[in-house]
């Protein structure tokens, strides 16, 4: 057997509910590797139940069928999921995609699909590696010409375009659809007849299956979350998990607005990571051509410099190559840590800044200057006690005083991906290095830094150079914090959301929990205690960052309180009326008769009474604990109208639009 590698990888993205689910599983007594993506529908508590409804039922089905072909097998599974999450979402409006990809005898590829989900091909064509779609998005536009109902134009036109079509949930029978498209065709059947063939794979081929969060545009910049070059550089330069958190934290990096899910199975390949180690290749030699030539104009320009002027080219050059290589060191080293699950949902929601700036900031984010950087430069440092942002390139020292400062490296020329960097007063820091995506920075101790990735998306590594063995923190995704006090033995680190990890010595990288601050101990490198980031953190940062105008921090949305004062979610009483028949009985102790009081309706008795005074055996029934009619309970004998109502309330269905023969689930 081949040694497939297989991950996957589900994060909220920017939803509080996760309705995606992913899987990859291996049937050693079918020779099948398998990665599933689904992604649900229906909100609530609805979406993610069909997603794993599916997963579920179809990995059951397949391990127990007795059938052989693999396309059939596929199919019969997909179908056996259908009909359970019909069964198991009747009248709760839920439904899910399903993309399912399987590499038979670790030699051919077949995939089965229902729904947006997608599924890629990673190959190399001719010494050139591409990204093909096998799969066809099951909405409107392209469901509606197969069937011969609308011309492609009419239905690219329509305003349901790109509402899906087939989901899996919604009716008993669905169409399983096996076939290879490419990225240039549309036409069922012969891509059915692909399908049937499978795909023979060779060495360095990865399949991706995702969900549509990964590669939608953002509705911000008409930009995918993920672009292809992208998807091409991880799956040919990463393997399983640290692949699988890369490709997420492009989506997280750029704000993605829905659930992120990959599923991945790769075909061995020992050039990915010499592909990976490259780029440094190539960045050592041009640095050792570069000593070559300024060595020779220091050589020929001798009679022309002084001595002094010679070993200050000598000392920065010395300079330079250290810190090249430092960031070849620190590349070789960082990776992107991932993890399976998060401990709670990554939200990109935007808040309003707590306090209202001081007199002496930058009025607002827009308006900080935005000049064109020297070719050297690779950001603007932005004061309090100045207007005029200062230029920064690689291999700059910032040192803080009195007043904190905010550092915005530029990652390309659009605004929205720029890192932000806050430094607090009495910090130092030094810009390591600046590589594609990727970002290394050291921190030196009394230093209290917030880190934003930005377009950073590969991550951002700072480096403790002043630690007992080598420990870096890295952040993908979103924000990090760092507090390197002076006067401690402690060093507090916050992990607001995306993607983070420490590493000490170079070993593999370990992963804080979204949500947690670890207190690591300066002498040992051991994280001595772990809870929640704490609210006041998340204030104070989001303050101090206001101060700079930068108003929107959204990965401190979710840890600073919100002033409305009444819940965001209420409990709806149900409106239908007890099927039992009886009168309303209030779900109280008090009996519906009148109580016994200690004055009786009847005359009280006299000294010379003319009637039998009352006794303890009264000729008329009196209220004791034992009446003759049943008393009130604290169980009646029909329900009451509590807050918990004996009928849960059936939460609404997805909006739908009817058309001639088919029906239309609108995309959540």
């Amino acid at each position: 057997m081949t040694d497939i590698i297989l991950d996957f990888l589900s994060n909220p993205g920017g939803r509080t509910l996760n309705e995606d689910r992913a899987k990859v599983v291996y049937l050693d007594d079918k020779k099948l590797h398998v990665a599933i993506v689904a992604d649900g529908v229906g909100g609530e508590d609805v979406g993610y139940v069909a997603a794993q409804t599916a997963i579920d039922s179809f990995l059951e089905h397949l391990g127990n069928s007795k059938e052989t072909n693999i396309p059939d097998l596929l199919k019969e599974s997909v179908r056996f999921a259908n009909q359970a999450v019909v069964e198991v979402m009747k009248n709760r409006g839920g439904a899910t995609t399903l993309a399912v990809a399987a590499i038979h005898d670790s030699k051919m590829l077949y995939v089965a699909n229902v729904g947006d989900s997608r599924i890629y091909l990673c190959r190399n064509n001719d010494n050139r590696y591409e990204l093909t779609q096998l799969t066809v998005d099951h909405t409107f536009a392209n469901v509606m010409p197969w069937r011969g109902e609308m011309s492609v134009e009419a239905a690219r036109e329509n305003p349901q375009a790109d509402d899906l079509v087939y989901v899996l949930g919604r009716k008993p029978q669905v169409p399983v659809d096996i076939g290879f498209y490419g990225n240039n065709s549309t036409d069922p059947k012969s891509a059915q007849t692909r399908g049937k063939n499978g795909l023979s794979l060779k060495s360095g081929d990865s399949i991706l299956v995702c969900s549509d969060g990964l590669i939608k545009n953002s509705p911000q910049t008409g930009q995918p979350f993920t672009k292809t070059e992208e998807i091409v550089e991880v799956l040919t330069t990463q393997e399983g998990k640290r692949a699988a958190g890369s490709l997420v934290a492009f989506a997280l990096g750029r704000e993605a607005t829905d659930n992120v899910s990959v599923a991945m199975l790769q075909m061995p390949d020992p050039e990915r990571h010499k592909r990976a180690q490259r780029p440094l290749r190539i960045a050592g030699w041009i640095i050792a051509g570069l000593v070559v030539l300024i060595a020779a104009i220091i050589y020929l320009a001798s009679n022309r410099i002084n001595i002094v002027a010679q070993e200050a080219i000598l000392t920065q050059t010395a300079e330079a190559i250290a810190a090249a290589q430092q960031a070849q060191q620190f590349d070789s080293l960082a990776a992107t840590s991932t993890r399976e699950a998060f401990e709670r949902g990554f939200r990109e929601t935007a808040v309003a800044a707590t306090q209202t700036a001081q007199p002496t900031v930058t009025p607002t984010a827009t308006s900080l200057p935005r000049n064109a950087l020297p070719p050297d430069k690779i950001g603007e440092q932005f004061s309090l006690t100045s207007n005029v942002p200062i230029p920064i390139a690689e291999n700059d020292n910032i040192t803080v005083g009195n007043f904190p400062v905010y550092l915005r490296i530029r990652q390309d020329e659009e605004a929205r991906n720029d890192a932000d960097i806050y430094v607090r007063s009495g910090s130092r820091l030094q810009l390591i290095a600046v590589s594609g995506d990727r970002m290394w920075l050291r921190m030196f101790a009394s230093s209290n830094v917030f880190i934003r990735t930005g377009g950073y998306v590969g991550g951002i590594t700072v480096a403790i150079p002043e630690a007992p063995s080598l420990l870096e923190f890295s952040v993908a995704g979103s924000c990090m914090s760092i507090d390197y006090p002076l006067d401690s033995n402690q060093m507090l680190v916050n992990c607001f959301a995306g993607v983070c990890s420490y590493s000490i010595g170079g070993e593999t990288p370990v992963d804080i929990n979204v949500g947690n601050q670890l207190v690591f101990d300066r002498q040992s490198l051991v994280p001595v205690s772990a809870k929640r980031i704490p609210e006041s953190e998340a204030v104070l940062y989001q303050q101090e960052l206001a101060q700079f105008g930068i108003a929107n921090v959204s990965c401190l949305a979710s840890y600073i309180p919100t002033p409305v004062p009444t819940p965001t979610r209420i409990i709806i009483v149900p409106t239908h009326t007890p099927t039992a028949p009886g009168p309303f009985i209030p779900p109280t102790d008090a009996p519906t008769v009148p109580p016994p009081t200690d004055a009786p309706t009847v005359p009280p008795p006299t000294d010379a009474p003319t009637v039998p005074p009352p006794t303890n055996t009264p000729t008329v029934p009196p209220p004791t604990n034992t009446p003759t009619v049943p008393p009130p309970t604290n169980t009646p004998t029909v329900p009451p109208p509590t807050d918990t109502p004996t009928n849960t309330p059936v939460p609404p269905r997805p909006t739908e639009t009817s058309t001639p023969g088919i029906t239309v689930i609108s995309p959540p």
